[in-house]
């Protein structure tokens, strides 16, 4: 069922973590995994540091963030076998055609551009979140 699949959120403000695990729990997502950049999410995503058993269903990341952006994290998700096909979908206040188009190059399933209400968040999760395995 899509409700017990990980999400893996990733970003630096702890404000924005909370707010977004907070909406996907009143939506009904059970395992919400929280991560403060791409470096760590890397390890979340490779099990080192992966609360549950289960395949991270799939990710919602901050394009800038510190020691590991949301694009190199994409890069280097999207490079990995194991992980490729997991939904990437870039959280952002990017408006750039020329940086949104090489992010969606590189491998962007999706994006979600800040401020974004809840049901947005929500309806975007749904239309990309893998079945759990």
């Amino acid at each position: 069922m899509p409700f017990d699949t990980p999400i893996l959120i990733v970003d630096e403000s702890s404000s924005m973590r909370t707010a977004v695990r907070q909406i996907l729990k009143e939506a009904g997502y059970k395992e919400v995994i929280l991560s403060r950049d791409g470096a760590e999410g890397l390890k979340v995503l490779k099990g080192s540091m992966n609360p549950c058993s289960q395949k991270i269903g799939l990710i919602l990341c901050e394009w800038a963030m510190p020691n590991m952006t949301g694009l190199e994290m994409l890069q280097e998700v999207r490079k990995d076998s194991q992980l490729k096909t997991i939904p990437f979908v870039m959280v952002t206040n990017e408006k750039r055609t020329e940086r949104i188009l090489d992010a969606v190059k590189k491998g962007a399933t999706d994006f979600i551009f800040k401020p974004f209400p809840a049901a947005l968040l929500v309806e975007k999760v749904k239309k990309h979140l893998l079945p759990s395995s």
